[in-house]
């Protein structure tokens, strides 16, 4: 299937640079090392705009054999979809088709994989033999079975990455699994991210206060910026009057990228899915525990769910490409982009569920912070965190954060009589809050204090001594 472009395309320069210098490089017989880039992201954030674009901009670029189409097509038949492959491949590479005589012809559904293997052969050769350079673009391989792909890489990819002048671009939507050390070693992951309020702005054909409303809903989204922009700027009308309409229909805009992005997710997302995903974009990382301790407050179908159905659960909010495992904290982690587009649609349509669910996350950790010493300084930190989501940013009370801290502090980081402080631990939590940029620009926009956490805790640590001690600290300074 041909690749679409999109009907405004943003350019992203650092990755139209890296692949516009890699064929600056091709197009020079220069060494390209890395020949393989994958790129990737979630459903919806502009990968097919931008290879589509790539590709168009080097079709009449008479020194490179271009092609490229879409693999979304193929089916999840793994015989079939070989065959699928080669005949769609051959169909935007037509000059190659003398070479391969009546190979591909002879090719049908029903083919049994010895002759499919000799077509795939039969087509490297040719592509070998070529004194251009090849420009492939291939793009949705999460439509497709892993096989499939295994069997692209070991017979396709390999050979030509050997003995042609290769440049492959693949798109999906989570990075792609490499069985082959050789093609591994020179892949060049590149995610993609939601745009900024300024390609925003420049997606949507709005600037000022029209594209900072749309920016609020769809946080830079690519679908969801186009979703608004057919649904309030293309029927027309004047910056005060679209202003009006974004401000007057937040909410059921806000829903209605929400099933945008559904739609968009390979399989679709059920009806159970969508009722996690609303309470599950509150949390920064989650576990198997977190939802069999907060699902149930809202869903009773999950009370007593045991454990293997709610990994399941799990594999399947997975499957939507949506979320990933995190090796780094051991957890599962919604999409940043789209913890802010279901977050935000959720505190528009129903601003109490949405309270609702920022207590219990904030239970949720303080019984954490309680229980499980070992992980303390990260949940006090995403304590923090849902403490600054839960309510309208000018509600929040600089004192009464403060407080808590100290009073954290003073429980979990002091002994009962105050003589003993663990400073190793405190300035490990120091460097948490520190590091945790998402927090900083969340207290700047309650209008708090930037580094109100890392000031509390240098004052912990800075405190008067006790009994003349040169390291533990006088606990009533800090009441």
């Amino acid at each position: 299937m041909k690749l679409q472009r999109a009907r405004h395309f943003v350019d992203r320069p650092s990755v139209t640079g890296l692949i516009a210098q890699r064929l600056h490089d091709l197009l020079h017989s220069l060494p390209v090392i890395q020949c393989i880039i994958n790129i990737y992201g979630v459903p919806g954030i502009g990968k097919t705009a931008l290879l589509a674009e790539m590709l168009a901009t080097q079709q009449h670029e008479k020194r490179l054999i271009s092609i490229g189409f879409s693999v979304d097509w193929l089916g999840q038949e793994l015989q079939p979809a070989k065959v699928r492959f080669l005949k769609c491949f051959m169909g935007y590479a037509a000059d190659l088709a003398s070479d391969l005589g009546n190979t591909l012809e002879e090719l049908s559904e029903t083919s049994d994989e010895p002759m499919i293997n000799h077509a795939l052969q039969a087509l490297v050769v040719s592509l070998n033999t070529q004194n251009r350079p090849i420009l492939l673009v291939l793009d949705s391989w999460e439509s497709v079975p892993e096989a499939l792909f295994a069997w692209v890489e070991r017979s396709l990819l390999l050979p030509l990455m050997r003995d042609a002048h290769l440049l492959c671009i693949l798109g999906s939507q989570a990075p792609l699994r490499w069985r082959q050390f050789e093609v591994r070693r020179r892949v060049k992951a590149e995610p993609l991210t939601a745009f900024d309020i300024a390609a925003t702005s420049a997606q949507i054909s709005q600037n000022g206060d029209v594209g900072k409303e749309i920016y609020a809903i769809t946080f830079g989204h690519p679908l969801a910026n186009e979703a608004i922009y057919r649904e309030v700027v293309q029927p027309g009308g004047s910056a005060p009057e679209l202003l009006q309409i974004v401000e007057q229909r937040r909410a059921d805009l806000a829903a209605m990228v929400v099933r945008k992005i559904y739609n968009r997710v390979e399989g679709g997302v059920s009806e159970e899915l969508s009722q996690i995903f609303p309470v599950i974009a509150l949390f920064r990382e989650f576990d198997i525990h977190t939802l069999r301790t907060v699902l149930p407050q809202f869903y009773p179908g999950f009370k007593n769910r045991s454990d293997s159905a709610l990994l399941l659960s799990i594999k399947q909010l997975l499957d939507t490409r949506l979320l990933e495992w995190s090796d780094h904290s051991r957890a599962y982690q919604l999409d940043q982009t789209m913890r802010k587009i279901f977050t935000r649609a959720l505190s528009l349509d129903d601003p109490e569920h949405y309270a609702r669910i920022c207590d219990a996350a904030m239970s949720y950790y303080e019984q954490l912070i309680r229980e499980v010493p070992g992980n303390r300084n990260m949940y006090i930190v995403e304590f923090f965190y849902h403490s600054l989501y839960k309510g309208e940013p000018t509600l929040y009370n600089e004192k009464t954060i403060e407080d808590r801290l100290r009073q954290i502090i003073r429980t979990y980081y002091y002994s009962p009589d105050g003589r003993y402080r663990d400073d190793a631990e405190l300035h490990q939590l120091r460097a948490r809050f520190l590091q945790d940029t998402e927090l900083t620009m969340l207290l700047s926009s309650r209008n708090l204090e930037k580094n109100l956490f890392i000031r509390l805790i240098d004052e912990a640590l800075e405190a008067p001594l006790l009994h003349g001690s040169d390291r533990w600290p006088n606990v009533a300074a800090l009441k």
